[in-house]
């Protein structure tokens, strides 16, 4: 059974809120330690990315094709990256993932909380 838009978008919503906290005061040479340095929080990093991007991948593609100011497609890919070819993850553009794509991403899906959902659950 497919999931209600409202709640892909909490799962999104979450995924952003933590994704940003784990990545939290480290800049492009701390998170280019950080699989070194801190497993657990790396970790925790990729799966919060991973369920951003799995949560995108099964949102109504009206709802997407309403908001192209957001890569939702590059967040598909890189949930399948992070997901099956984790080793690929380059620092400089997880970096500016985390850093510009991260916060437009969830300010979008603030705002389409927002809004009138009842329509991209019924198209």
């Amino acid at each position: 059974m497919a999931r209600a838009t409202t709640a892909l978008l909490d799962d999104i919503r979450s995924g952003c809120a933590d994704a940003t906290e784990y990545a939290g005061g480290l800049d492009l040479d701390g998170l280019t330690r950080l699989p070194l340095e801190d497993q657990m929080r790396y970790r925790a990093l990729k799966n919060a990315l991973t369920e951003i991007g799995e949560a995108i991948r099964m949102l109504p593609p009206r709802l997407i094709a309403d908001h192209p100011q957001v890569r939702w497609r590059g967040f598909v890919g890189l949930r399948n990256v992070v997901a099956h070819q984790y080793f690929a993850l380059e620092p400089e553009v997880l970096h500016a993932i985390l850093t510009e794509e991260v916060p437009k991403l969830a300010e979008t899906v603030a705002l389409v909380a927002q809004s009138d959902l009842c329509r991209y659950d019924r198209a």
